[in-house]
């Protein structure tokens, strides 16, 4: 008797185990395509932007022509929300803060 509710545990205990692997396996293979997302939509929001574009500082309100360089992606927080939006941000080469676009 000991013997057959040893088994069934044992039993259940494997299932178990199989089951959170196979939880596990599913959530690895949705980061992996979130961070591929992420990636294409960084990528576009640099090629956007062109060298040479007139761009005014929200800061300083100064005028200024965009640089490869000084173009990169960045990620914003979503005002009141725990959601992020990707944009561009310009770095001004007068007061040298980051401006976002996008």
């Amino acid at each position: 008797m000991i013997k057959n509710i040893w088994n069934k545990f044992l039993t259940w205990l494997i299932g178990l185990f199989n089951k959170l692997k196979a939880d596990i396996q599913k959530v690895k293979e949705i980061e992996s395509k979130t961070v591929i997302d992420v990636v294409k939509v960084e990528q576009k929001a640099i090629s956007d932007l062109q060298e040479g574009e007139k761009f005014v500082c929200h800061y300083c309100n100064l005028e200024f022509a965009l640089l490869a360089k000084n173009i990169f992606p960045v990620s914003v927080r979503v005002l009141y929300q725990d959601n992020y939006v990707i944009g561009k941000g310009v770095l001004c080469p007068h007061c040298g803060q980051t401006c976002i676009t996008g």
